[in-house]
């Protein structure tokens, strides 16, 4: 193997590592497409994620505890990049999930979805996106976490 092949394997190799070195110190920390944050009950932080999804433009599609699915419809570019073309066009969907940990700890996880000929019954298809940064709702989700963060925990029924 020629030395300039090595030398840019060599250095694709450790910047690979050094990326890899994070803090989990910071509050909302952003790891594996989902952000934690404590000192909130799920009802709070499902409250706050609905709303940072709502100032985006995508509405509610289904809103279970612990459970939630947001849809937009998909631009010009969306329906390009994801095979709309037809004039069907496409919807873009964040499937939500936030799970209590132990210690007052609530993980928040989105997963991308695009459906396919939407407006189509018969021909609608839904496929996952994925993401090198492990969410494409990276931004959505930090939101939630800093919103809550300068909120004060609330206690469950007022107390």
């Amino acid at each position: 193997m020629k030395p300039y092949l090595l030398f840019l394997l060599a250095c694709l190799c450790g910047s690979l590592l050094l990326s890899g070195c994070q803090s989990a110190s910071k509050p909302g920390n952003y790891r594996n497409g989902a952000v934690e944050i404590s000192g909130h009950p799920l009802a709070e932080v499902q409250r706050v994620t609905i709303a940072v999804f709502l100032a985006e433009d995508y509405r509610v599609a289904d809103n279970s505890p612990g459970s939630l699915v947001f849809e937009r419809p998909g631009s010009k570019w969306d329906n390009a990049k994801y095979g709309g073309l037809n004039g069907q066009g496409v919807t873009l969907r964040a499937k939500v999930r936030i799970t209590e940990l132990r210690g007052g700890v609530c993980r928040v996880k989105a997963e991308a979805y695009v459906e396919e000929n939407s407006d189509d019954d018969f021909f609608r298809t839904e496929n996952r996106i994925l993401s090198l940064s492990g969410s494409s709702y990276k931004s959505q989700l930090l939101k939630v976490a800093k919103i809550l963060a300068r909120e004060p925990a609330q206690t469950v029924g007022g107390l």
